[in-house]
């Protein structure tokens, strides 16, 4: 289980790190141009996206099925939450808008 987490962790929180810098104004719109607008929009929503779905079958192996299980209906039912509101941010919130 601290294997997957010790994987998991550090990708999503750099994810997320750089989308609070944008969206605080730590990082300009400047070096953000050269990436692209769908690279970014896409990036944004796979850090909203829930767990992978093998995540259970990782616990099962160590005994904690059922506890990955319940796991992963909450993420994927938080997701619904997220990524509406990364698209309702995206759209009306102005985000990544270029020039």
């Amino acid at each position: 289980m601290l294997d997957i987490l010790a994987i998991t962790i550090p990708t999503f929180s750099i994810i997320g790190l750089g989308c609070l810098a944008r969206i605080s104004g730590l990082i300009g719109r400047e070096p953000l141009l050269g990436i692209g607008t769908f690279v970014l929009y896409f990036a944004l929503l796979f850090a909203c996206a829930p767990m992978i779905s093998v995540y259970p079958l990782f616990g099962q192996r160590f005994g904690l099925g059922d506890i990955t299980a319940a796991t992963l209906i909450v993420s994927t039912l938080a997701s619904f939450v997220t990524i509406s509101l990364v698209l309702w941010l995206i759209r009306h919130g102005g985000l990544f808008v270029t020039p």
